[in-house]
């Protein structure tokens, strides 16, 4: 979901990609996130687009986080197989995935040949929900106005961006599995390649790092 943050007389509209510190980012700025109603239409995982026809943009900062590609499926993956087994977002992937004989490679052959077709519905948005997160965070004419790495992700990081909040940081909402680079075959890396492309020029990821 979205969330509009009113910190020292600013608004920031924090745009939340599934699986990059979304929740962490709600749990540092708890006590500044409006809860009203006039904000609950941010509700849901909104694309920067979707959250544009929903809220005016034009006094806020925003500002999202973003992931590895190749580390963001399995976080993914895991996190459905291991948390939300009952999440009505995500019927069609968990007959993949409770099917003792798929394994990992097998959801990510499913995304990528399915991809258009997996999406939160939204209230008729219809978010798909493994874009690449560059069109997560586009307008329909720009893009948000600042991108944290998940693997960056500080109180230095977020004070470049004027939130100057001090906090210990903590993983929140994780699931457990080894290292994402022991989870793919060759075809599935470049499954995702292909799928990232412009996630992996624009932001310099790396299968391995």
């Amino acid at each position: 979901m979205g969330y509009l943050i009113n910190y020292k007389n600013q608004k920031y509209v924090y745009i939340h990609i599934p699986k990059t510190g979304g929740t962490t980012i709600e749990h540092i700025f708890n006590d500044y996130i409006n809860k009203s109603n006039s904000t609950k239409t941010l509700i849901g995982h909104l694309s920067l687009k979707d959250t544009k026809k929903r809220y005016d943009l034009s006094n806020c900062i925003t500002f999202t986080t973003v992931r590895n590609p190749w580390d963001w499926y399995v976080s993914n993956y895991f996190y459905l197989k291991q948390k939300h087994k009952n999440d009505s977002d995500f019927v069609n992937e968990y007959k993949i995935i409770n099917n003792e004989k798929n394994t990992f490679n097998d959801f990510v052959k499913y995304v990528y040949e399915n991809r258009d077709i997996l999406v939160f519905n939204n209230g008729g948005n219809n978010t798909p929900k493994y874009q690449e997160m560059l069109d997560w965070s586009y307008d329909g004419q720009k893009h948000v106005d600042h991108f944290i790495k998940i693997e960056d992700l500080s109180m230095e990081s977020l004070n470049l961006i004027g939130l100057d909040i001090e906090y210990t940081h903590t993983k929140l909402n994780t699931s457990n599995h080894n290292h994402y680079t022991k989870y793919y075959n060759n075809t599935t890396k470049n499954m995702v390649k292909e799928m990232h492309k412009n996630d992996i020029e624009f932001f310099n990821y790396k299968f391995g790092e």
